[in-house]
């Protein structure tokens, strides 16, 4: 059984938050890892050449099967909200990225799309004043979002593949 430390590592590499070459020092630096995935898989992940252009996708093949898609997309959304809530430099992209996914049909960014996302996407913020403005309320309205993946309020539905953040399905159970 995979641990949630190795899983966090895991998410945290398929979401570009770790880089390859740190991601390969950690692998060759916690062989516990050999008991909890598949004898193929541990062998695979150990005989990648990470210096190819194509390892993240090779690493990235082996890795997905240890995580669920409704951890990933989770992830990758608290990802964007923490970035919110945190009023860092990813914040104005984060910011205007909720009103994309809200148009996108992601109905429980409705708040943040269309109260913040859309005002930064249809006047181009010119200023960091402009996203200053949107604090302290929107930290509120961000960690609501978080508490509904936390209550399983929200639930993405399982698919065979995932590349990215757009086009999955999910429950809404508010």
């Amino acid at each position: 059984m995979m641990t949630d430390e190795i899983k966090t590592i895991f998410l945290q590499f398929l979401v570009d938050r770790i880089p390859i070459k740190a991601f390969e020092q950690w692998l060759y630096s916690t062989p516990e890892l050999e008991q909890m995935m598949n004898c193929d898989d541990y062998f695979s992940l150990l005989a990648i050449d990470f210096n190819n252009k194509f390892a993240f996708r090779n690493i990235y093949n082996i890795i997905q099967k240890y995580i669920s898609l409704d951890e990933f997309v989770k992830f990758k959304f608290s990802i964007l909200l923490h970035d919110i809530i945190e009023h860092n430099e990813y914040s104005p992209s984060a910011i205007e990225e909720t009103y994309y996914l809200y148009c996108d049909g992601y109905e429980f960014l409705e708040k943040l799309g269309l109260c913040y996302g859309e005002f930064l996407t249809l006047f181009e913020y010119s200023n960091q004043q402009d996203v200053d403005n949107m604090y302290p309320q929107i930290i509120e309205d961000a960690r609501q979002v978080l508490q509904w993946f936390n209550t399983s309020k929200i639930v993405f539905i399982e698919k065979k593949k995932y590349d990215s953040l757009y086009g999955y399905e999910y429950k809404d159970f508010r």
